[in-house]
């Protein structure tokens, strides 16, 4: 068992090597098809910068069963993608800032982030 933080700062991990099965909290959210997650659902106690770094981890221990906090089972190409997709998120994110808009501009038109989507 490994506190990893990430889509809160409470979220923990436990890895059962034997069995090569990783139950990955809600730092990973499954659907119809174990290689891609769901659109991740942010809060403002997510850490996205802990959260990548978390799920990097998990993608070192190799587990050829994840489950996720909710849904159905995934892989690791679910978690790369959730990689992938949080990194484009926080650069798009820090790009807007940049340029000026804030906080509760983006929050009211999301689709300035240009976000692909996840599930296929």
């Amino acid at each position: 068992m490994k506190h990893l933080g990430g889509h809160t700062p409470d979220l923990s991990a436990v890895h059962i090597p034997e069995e090569q099965v990783l139950f990955a909290s809600d730092n990973l959210f499954g659907s119809r098809n174990p290689s891609s997650p769901v659109e991740p659902e942010m809060n403002p106690r997510s850490d996205l910068d802990q959260w990548i770094l978390a799920l990097k981890y998990l993608l070192t221990l190799d587990a050829k069963v994840i489950v996720p906090g909710h849904l159905g089972l995934c892989n690791n190409e679910a978690i790369r993608k959730l990689v992938d997709y949080l990194q484009l998120f926080l650069a798009n994110v820090r790009d807007l800032k940049r340029q000026g808009y804030s906080k509760e501009q983006v929050k009211q038109k999301r689709e300035l982030v240009c976000l692909p989507t996840l599930e296929e």
